[in-house]
């Protein structure tokens, strides 16, 4: 389409709504039509989307994966040291249990910002409240 389409006169507008309208309905002509060739394809036993990589080998892997590492954060946020964790996962060493999930302790980095983040939350309620006082 080329030519302007005046839509400050009458026919102007009309044309306008007539192409809204055209373009609505032929969307959901698309829509319906793709709808339809689905329901057909899932009744022939199709479906679509990629396959899946997952086998159960794989899935049970994965599903001791994440429950070994659920079961290592449970102990380390319970603040059991470094030897318990090793025994209680079966590692053969404590380096084998700090380099697997050493990030997960707390270190004295973390320590040090929760206390200044104390400290700087009282004195933000000090002054709050000394504000509300005055």
């Amino acid at each position: 389409m080329t030519e302007a389409i005046d839509t400050s006169t009458p026919g102007g507008k009309l044309a306008f709504h007539l192409f809204g309208a055209l373009a609505e309905f032929e969307k959901d002509l698309i829509r319906e039509r793709t709808m339809a060739g689905l329901a057909a394809a899932r009744a022939r036993g199709r479906t679509g989307g990629r396959p899946t990589v997952w086998t159960p080998a794989k899935l049970e892997v994965a599903m001791s994966m994440f429950l070994r590492l659920y079961f290592a954060s449970l102990l380390i946020a319970s603040g059991l040291n470094v030897k318990v964790v090793q025994t209680r996962l079966r590692h053969g060493s404590a380096m084998t249990t700090l380099n697997t999930y050493g990030h997960m302790w707390p270190d004295a980095d973390e320590s040090l910002r929760a206390a200044i983040a104390v400290v700087l939350a009282a004195h933000k309620d000090a002054s709050r409240t000394k504000r509300l006082a005055d």
